[in-house]
């Protein structure tokens, strides 16, 4: 590696630590998910479902609101997904990738793939086990008239 500045040594350390933090607190928050639907928290501080106490209440942004609860209720039903999260040995985003194809017959496999593999290799082995899971019909506004099919 070069030889860093002082500046940029601070801000490598600081990034490294912010970056721990955050993949340790998306494992954490699957945890916490799993616990609020089984309690109803949501529900007792007047949230119909646990997606709007998530982005109402701990202003998550949608998108990452819907993958951590989709992780989470993985995780609630397949030990080995739990398990792999807990350790931090698989990361929510990454585990989002197989949880549309997990069966109690192939968690375990699916979760050791995800461990071993990256995002997109993910996304091809499902793809290919499973084509007919990934075609989607989704339509999206490009005008406030006009949609794209």
């Amino acid at each position: 590696m070069n030889k860093l500045t002082e500046r940029q040594s601070v801000s490598y350390q600081r990034i490294r630590k912010l970056a721990k933090i955050y993949r340790d607190a998306e494992a954490d928050l699957v945890e916490e998910l799993i616990e609020v639907e089984a309690c109803r928290l949501h529900k007792a501080l007047g949230h119909k479902s646990v997606f709007k106490f998530a982005v109402k209440e701990l202003k998550l942004t949608d998108p990452t609101a819907l993958m951590l609860i989709s992780v989470a209720r993985a995780a609630k039903n397949f030990p080995d997904l739990r398990k792999a999260l807990s350790e931090r040995k698989l990361s929510p985003p990454k585990a989002s990738r197989i949880v549309a194809h997990l069966k109690q017959e192939n968690a375990k496999e699916h979760v050791e793939y995800a461990i071993e593999h990256t995002y997109r290799e993910i996304d091809f082995e499902m793809a290919k086990r499973n084509p007919k899971l990934h075609v989607k019909e989704t339509a999206k506004p490009i005008s406030e008239d006009t949609m794209l099919v």
